[in-house]
């Protein structure tokens, strides 16, 4: 037997479509399907940029993150490494089969015996997506690039869902708000002690002409909000600081790291 044949013995998942293993994963639990996927396949294909796995577009998202950041203090970099690791972790772990006891229902995705996530819960909306296309009679080809623009938009969404739960753990002594203006919405962060029935006509007698279309609208009422409510502890990153370290009632804003 040659060595590419016992090779293509090892990965018998090789020819899958990506619909074929996320349908491994979702509905039937397969490693093997899940390890091809991530491992062997680059189905994010960016404009302009080298195809990329799912682990290396998580990457991505975290140095355009880390890039953007408007602030440099103690904690942001740390912060979203974490909110990317936390990413990763949704896309990474099926459950031991003595726990599969329903791979395709909704409610025994959320965590594990041992309290990592499940990642059929993650992958199940890809999955809906492919099969959703099933019924354009696409080429193998337009249907995976189709699902690799779904796959890259899924994990951004996630990372942000990541890096507001990790902002959430850095912040204990803040929470967020939203603040709806003209139909649209505001999401600031107040001190926790502030009343939250409070804030709107807080917001309404502190901030002049709030216009949610302006570019920096955020940013500028956030500012307002930190200025006149609490003084932000901004630390150098270099700085060899921990949370015990940090003031009581002084909170550290994350705002700008956050499109919504």
């Amino acid at each position: 037997m040659s060595p590419a044949t016992r090779a293509d013995e090892k990965r018998p998942y090789q020819t899958h479509s990506l619909k074929e293993l996320l349908r491994g994963i979702v509905r039937d639990g397969e490693q093997a399907s899940l390890q091809e996927l991530l491992e062997r396949r680059w189905p994010i294909l960016p404009d302009g940029a080298e195809p990329r796995r799912v682990s290396e577009h998580i990457q991505h998202l975290m140095d355009t993150a880390l890039a953007g950041r408007r602030l440099r203090f103690h904690g942001v970099d740390e912060t979203i490494e974490r909110a990317a690791d936390l990413t990763m972790d949704k896309f990474l772990a099926l459950p031991a089969r003595s726990d599969d006891d329903h791979p395709e229902g909704t409610n025994n995705h959320q965590k594990q015996k041992d309290g990592r996530t499940d990642c059929r819960k993650y992958w199940a909306p890809v999955l809906a997506f492919a099969d959703d296309l099933g019924k354009l009679n696409l080429s193998r080809l337009e249907e995976e690039l189709r699902i690799g623009h779904y796959l890259a938009r899924h994990l951004a969404k996630h990372f942000r869902f990541s890096l507001r739960e990790c902002k959430r753990k850095a912040n204990p002594g803040v929470n967020r708000y939203a603040w709806q203006v003209n139909g649209s919405r505001f999401y600031l962060y107040f001190p926790k002690n502030f009343p939250g029935r409070a804030r709107r006509k807080w917001l309404e007698a502190n901030v002049d002409n709030p216009a949610p279309s302006r570019p920096g609208e955020r940013e500028r009422v956030q500012r307002i909000i930190d200025e006149r409510l609490a003084k932000p502890t901004l630390f150098p990153l270099d700085e060899e600081t921990t949370q015990s370290k940090i003031p009581n009632g002084n909170f550290l804003v994350f705002a700008q790291l956050e499109e919504e």
